[in-house]
């Protein structure tokens, strides 16, 4: 919409009136009413506020008045809108009633006209990617998902339509969204995408999962590793009884292969359904092809859409001649685009500006439908657009879209737009400085390109239109581009060999990010010279011997420029201090000259992968092979940390230590190469012999470290290079390896072998044994195994009150292993939270694991039979209760199935444990029976039955119903018709009893409590009003009240009940405590009475109660213990507007408290402005002098009070 208002506003032109005309010319019939209505030249549109109501406004006063309440910028009034709100939407609105007293029903169907208009135009300026991936998500969503899904039985029509809204809105379902696409998704690693999914599955959450709190408290401030979001992934899909995942344009994302390996993680270890909808890559269709319940339907957009789309881009950008054959254009681009709008759209922008009939066909004939395959048609286009721009006649344009296209399609990474015109701008001929006059601007840039290149508005990076576009330049780059790496790679080290980097590193932080700043290209320069400069020598090249190049380095096939760049220090050094940096967004970290100083050529030449630099290196006198940089690495370690297997194999060639240490942990190359999960160098490395079985001091082995990084790939590299080798001191690290990524042959070879895996499972820490490992990867074979050889099934995760296997197992929907671990597992085995084997099964509804469990001789126990409650399940239950072994089912904690069954007030599951001799006096470890869990839940049929029973045992009956009374009085004002019910059972209210509850309920601050138990005949003891009046609780004042209690009764506080009215601004218990008579001098034990406290009080209603209390005949001049009256008082606290009322009824303005002071000298001394020139303006002396001699002026001079002492001394002056 910015882009039409922005056209709309330079150059004055909509295409409004031409959709106008074509719609009276193809429906003749409208044209009288929608068409012929005034000059569609004239039309204007409006851009901003649409008043929506859910009412006609016809009144003309209230039209004006809601423009005016709006800042009087609506534009118009209506209704349609109003149903729009919560929906991300454009309005667009033909006007003919504007925001005024003025209405006109004449122009209703041309302004609905106009309005159509402006949308299409609107829509045409679209996206065609954009519309399309909606189109396809919403269409066909609804339609696909219950094959994708394999819903099972027979659905009705309606239940067929509501079946998405029924699974988003069921807390039984988990549902995520993932949407991709090729500009936005480029940013995002596969690791943002999983996160992404465990949050959406975590927000339909009741509450926060326990396993995300732990995640977050772990990880605070960071990113949680891969393998601990698939934990909870694992986790929280476990909690639903159905998990779908619904991923739209697959083949946008770049890391797909890594994507799809764990999304399938997911579907083969859970209950997963995955929605996905993708272009037909061979690769995506093939992984999906393996799931047996993969089913396929091809969406494509008709001819019509396509034509649609192209009528509104030749009526709008196209030349004379192409608007004159557009039917032939649009017939010919829909039938060569099958559906696919991007390739409509990329042949459109060829032929769009085409002068002549002649040169529209020829650029038609140019394109081809490829024989019906997508990829041979975008070829065919993509190639036409390439040779269109390689015959523009001005070579200069050529030249540099050829730059610009070669930087775009073969950089490592995608450039931002300061990046890409520095990397344009910067040439050999200027090999000191970039030239900025040099630097063209953007769109001069990327306009060459013919659409092929775009830029994100929003990111600044500049990319080319789609991922095929990327594929098919990559595809046929050596037609395109001659020697693109080469030319990359020169400018990269021309740009880091200019004078600005000659100084060398920087000094700070601060200084790196402002040079980082300075040059943009400096980052990608650094980080990318070594990528360009290794995939240069695959690229055929000639040099030829000029002055100043090494004839060495001319054989070896070095360019004298990367050579020059090595052997500079400083530039050297500037190069590795970008590249060592550690940065994130509003974050630098760098190292200094002195933390780099130790990095030679051929350290550099190792970093960046630069063999032959490093073969050149070697073969010049004076460079050891072993020298160590700042970190202790020698050029060795850093070939291995990065993974520069060509650089590895010249350096151990030439003689390099593959044993070599860093200084910090003692790690070896093979470490290294490990920990950055390298799999070819580690592989490499080891084949020429490192050391398997190293040392160093972080972890015991490189397999202990490639376990502790995740490193699969290495992992198991390495696993079978120790089998094969028998290495036996590496033995532990390889069969813990095994378990955790499930290399069941590898423990059955180590079995054979001769291997106690038992034993060696029993030395191992408490949860990191064999059996966890395996049970984390989900490996029911290993778990089968290490069964079978009899370890330990009982061994808790990290300590003595942590999960079991088989609770782990059974939370995680691990139903086979759970049929493993049952026959020899501990079936009552109580984790955290009283957890159970019975109960969290019960807890995941699933009855089969409950049948099985009961069946191997699992006891019913009360968290067991309370998960069954609070699921509200009556099925499961009755089946607890019919198949428990005895009535107690007592926990650890002495809960027994009546206390579960009390708490949750369940009639029949009490009635049943009762009558067959359940313990009802039994406690557990809180000291309460079931009939205090009942009253704790406020339940009044559980204690109504428990009472029952407790009197029948032979308890006295007003104990066990005092009991109940006191202990509700702690837990909830909710509990009248429990209390009733004790009434009828023969609890005195009157009496002691009643007077303790009373107390019990006062402590607790329950208003309603104190209410129904004073109403009941509760006896109030000595306290209640003050306490009542204090909290402003009106309906209990005025029932003490009503029972004749004291008014002026402290019961031991500091005041009395109208006192603390007063003091709170309770101004309706004022007003009620006065009216039945309260003294308005009872004084608190500062002597302070109602009237004297509420006029130092802030609060809304201190005016009105120090007025009431005046009205009725509060003494004014009363003083407090200090000599203070209420109007010296509402002075010192500054209350002006109390002190004029004050005054206003009589009050001495010279009355002294007992420091000789006035309430003048206070209210001066505290600086309160405003209550001084009141206080003075009322006639107060300002001359007064307390006991020290001091007036009032001088008081406010001692404490500073500048405004107040230059009010005073203008007085006396």
């Amino acid at each position: 919409m910015s882009k039409i208002q922005t056209e709309h506003s330079l150059r004055g032109e909509t295409w409004i009136p031409e959709y106008i005309r074509n719609l009276g010319e193809n429906y003749p019939h409208l044209a009288p009413k929608y068409v012929s209505i005034g000059d569609p030249e004239e039309i204007k549109i409006h851009y901003g506020m649409i008043a929506s109501g859910c009412q006609v406004i016809k009144d003309a006063k209230l039209r004006d008045s809601i423009n005016q309440q709006l800042g009087g910028q609506v534009l118009c009034l209506e209704m349609e809108a109003a149903s729009l709100v919560g929906f991300p939407a454009v309005v667009i609105r033909g006007i003919c009633d504007y925001a005024d007293s003025n209405k006109n029903d004449d122009w209703q169907e041309y302004a609905a006209a106009a309005a159509a208009a402006c949308a299409t135009e609107f829509i045409n300026r679209i996206e065609p990617a954009v519309a399309a991936e909606v189109s396809i998500m919403k269409e066909d969503f609804d339609r696909v998902i219950d094959e994708i899904a394999i819903l099972r039985g027979n659905l009705s029509g309606d239940e067929e339509h509501n079946l998405i809204d029924q699974y988003s809105h069921n807390p039984k379902f988990g549902i995520a969204y993932i949407y991709l696409n090729f500009k936005g998704s480029a940013q995002l690693h596969i690791d943002d995408i999983l996160s992404n999914i465990l949050k959406q599955l975590v927000r339909t959450q009741a509450s926060l999962p326990r396993c995300i709190k732990e995640l977050y408290d772990r990880y605070k401030g960071s990113r949680p590793p891969r393998s601990d979001i698939m934990k909870s992934v694992y986790t929280i899909s476990a909690g639903y009884s159905r998990v779908f995942i619904a991923v739209d344009a697959f083949d946008e994302y770049q890391d797909r292969s890594d994507f799809l390996e764990k999304l399938f993680e997911i579907h083969d270890h859970q209950n997963l359904n995955i929605f996905a909808t993708s272009r037909p890559i061979p690769e995506i269709r093939r992984e999906f092809k393996r799931r047996e319940t993969y089913k396929e339907c091809e969406i494509q957009a008709s001819d019509e859409d396509v034509k649609q789309y192209l009528e509104g881009k030749i009526l709008q950008l196209g030349t004379n001649v192409v608007k004159a054959n557009k039917e032939t254009i649009k017939d010919k681009i829909s039938n060569l685009a099958q559906g696919m709008f991007l390739l409509a759209h990329l042949q459109f922008e060829a032929i769009k500006t085409a002068p002549t009939l002649r040169a529209v066909k020829k650029i038609l004939s140019g394109f081809s439908n490829g024989g019906g395959t997508s990829n041979s048609a975008y070829d065919s286009t993509y190639r036409a657009i390439m040779e269109k721009i390689q015959g523009n006649s001005n070579k200069e344009i050529v030249d540099m879209a050829f730059k610009v296209l070669t930087w775009v399609t073969c950089a490592s990474r995608r450039l931002n737009k300061a990046e890409l015109q520095h990397a344009i701008a910067a040439e050999p001929e200027e090999p000191a400085s970039l030239d900025r006059d040099n630097i063209s601007d953007i769109d001069d840039l990327i306009s060459p390109c013919l659409d092929l290149v775009t830029i994100d508005e929003k990111s600044n990076i500049v990319r080319l239109i789609h991922y095929t576009a990327q594929e098919y330049l990559e595809r046929e780059k050596e037609l395109w581009f001659l020697h693109p790496h080469s030319s990359i790679a020169k400018v990269c080290t021309i740009y880091l060999s200019y004078d600005v980097f000659k100084s060398g590193p920087c000094k700070s932080e601060e200084g790196l990010e402002e040079r980082l700043g300075l040059n943009p290209l400096y980052r990608y320069a650094t980080d990318n010279l070594g990528y360009h400069a290794r995939e240069s020598s695959c690229e055929e090249h000639s040099y030829c011997l000029e002055p100043g190049v090494d004839r060495c380095a001319l054989q070896i096939g070095v360019p004298q420029h990367i050579l020059n760049f090595l052997l500079d220090g400083d530039l050297r050094l500037a190069c590795v201090q970008a590249l060592f940096r550690l940065e994130w967004p509003g974050y630098l970290r760098c190292r200094k000259r002195a933390d780099i100083d130790q990095m030679q050529a051929l350290h550099v030449a190792a970093c960046l992968g630069l063999a032959r630099a490093a073969e050149l290196l070697l073969a010049r006198s004076g460079v050891d092979l072993e020298a160590k940089e700042n970190e202790g690495k020698t050029p060795l370690l850093l070939a291995a940390e990065s993974g520069q297997n060509d650089v590895v194999k010249v350096l151990i060639k030439n003689g390099a230590n593959l044993e070599a240490k860093d200084n910090k942990y003692l790690r070896t190359p093979l470490y290294f190469a490990v920990l950055k999960n390298r799999d070819e160098t580690t592989k490499l490395l080891v084949g020429y012999g490192a050391d398997l079985a190293a040392e160093c001091d972080i972890y015991s082995t490189p397999l202990e470290a490639a376990v502790a990084y995740e490193c699969r790939g290495v992992v198991r590299f390495l696993v079978d290079r120790m089998v094969q080798m028998e290495i036996e001191r590496v033995t532990r690290d390889v069969v813990l390896a095994s378990a955790l990524y499930g290399y069941e042959d590898v423990l059955k070879s180590m079995l054979k072998r001769g291997v106690d895996l038992k034993t060696m499972d029993d030395n191992i820490g408490r949860g990191q044994g064999l059996l966890w490992n395996a049970l984390d990867g989900r490996h029911e074979g290993i778990v089968k195994l290490l069964v079978h050889i009899g370890v330990d099934p009982n061994e808790r995760e990290n300590d003595e009150k942590a999960k079991t296997p088989l609770i782990f197992a059974i939370k995680n929907g691990l139903e086979s292993v759970v049929r493993l671990l049952v026959d020899k597992a501990d079936l009552d085995a109580e984790a955290n939270y009283l957890r159970t084997p019975l109960s969290v099964s019960v807890k995941k509804r699933r009855r089969d694991l409950v049948e099985l469990l009961l069946e191997k001789g699992a006891h019913v126990t009360a968290p067991a039979l309370s998960a069954a409650f609070e699921n509200k399940d009556e099925d499961m239950v009755n089946l607890l209760l019919e198949r428990k072994q005895d009535p107690e089912g007592a926990d650890s904690w002495g809960n027994t199935l009546l206390h579960a069954a009390a708490g949750h007030g369940h009639e029949a599951a009490i009635r049943l444990l009762i009558s067959e001799g359940a313990n009802i006096q039994a406690e557990r470890k809180s000291y309460q029976t079931p009939l205090l869990v009942a009253v704790e839940h406020i339940s009044e049929v559980a204690v109504r039955l428990l009472v029952e029973a407790n009197i029948k045992i032979g308890r006295d009956k007003s104990e066990v119903v005092q009991e109940v009374l006191f202990e509700l009085m702690y837990r909830s004002p909710e509990a009248e018709n429990i209390i009733d019910y004790l009434i009828e059972m023969g609890a005195d209210l009157e009496g002691n009893s009643g007077q303790k509850a009373l107390s019990i309920a006062e402590e607790r601050d329950d208003e309603k409590m104190v209410e129904y138990l004073l109403k009941k005949g509760a006896h109030p003891a000595a306290g209640l009003l003050p306490w009542a009046a204090l909290r402003g609780f009106e309906s209990v004042v005025r029932l003490l009240i009503d029972k004749g209690v004291d008014l002026d009764d402290t019961g031991g506080y500091r005041g009395t009940g109208l006192f603390y009215a007063a003091l709170k601004g309770h101004l309706s218990i004022v007003k009620a405590l006065v009216e039945a008579g309260a003294d308005l001098e009872a004084s608190d034990n500062n002597g302070d009475t109602p009237l004297a406290t509420s006029a130092q009080v802030y609060h809304r209603h201190a005016y009105d109660v120090v007025e009431f209390l005046l009205e009725r005949g509060a003494h004014i001049e009363t003083k407090n213990k200090c000599g203070e009256t209420p109007l010296f008082i509402a002075a010192r606290k500054g209350k002006a507007e109390i002190v004029g009322l004050l005054i206003q009824n009589g009050a001495n303005l010279e009355a002294l408290d007992n420091g000789h002071k006035t309430s003048l000298s206070i209210a001066a001394e505290n600086g309160h402005e405003s209550t001084v020139r009141l206080l003075v303006d009322k006639g107060a002396n300002w001359e007064t002098q307390d006991k020290n001699g001091k007036t009032p002026s001088e008081l406010a001079t001692g404490k500073g009070r500048t405004a107040t002492v230059q009010f005073l001394t203008e007085m006396v002056n």
